[in-house]
């Protein structure tokens, strides 16, 4: 989950990323002086969530893995923006 623009504004910082190539994560946590701790691999998407780092999530991931992150979000309680719109495909329709 990357591509952070509006990130740089006063009011706005990336508190977590969420990723699965180290090397991507290794640059974006130097890029936006993320602690260790806050960079998570897919598979603690959930601990991420749980963690108290984040307050809104930003769903930058390719199509298939949408819907599954972006429910998960919601269902945490959390605002997410995707950068595609899946809830228009008609099998993510009643996620």
């Amino acid at each position: 989950m990357l591509s952070f623009p509006h990130s740089r504004t006063r009011k706005q910082r990336i508190g977590a990323l969420v990723t699965g190539d180290k090397k991507k994560s290794d640059e974006l946590a130097r890029r936006y002086r993320l602690d260790p701790s806050s960079r998570y691999s897919y598979e603690d998407y959930d601990k991420c969530l749980k963690s108290g780092k984040v307050d809104a999530v930003y769903i930058g991931l390719p199509n298939h893995m949408h819907c599954d992150y972006t429910v998960r979000a919601a269902k945490a309680g959390y605002m997410s923006s995707a950068k595609n719109r899946w809830l228009r495909m008609s099998e993510n329709a009643n996620a």
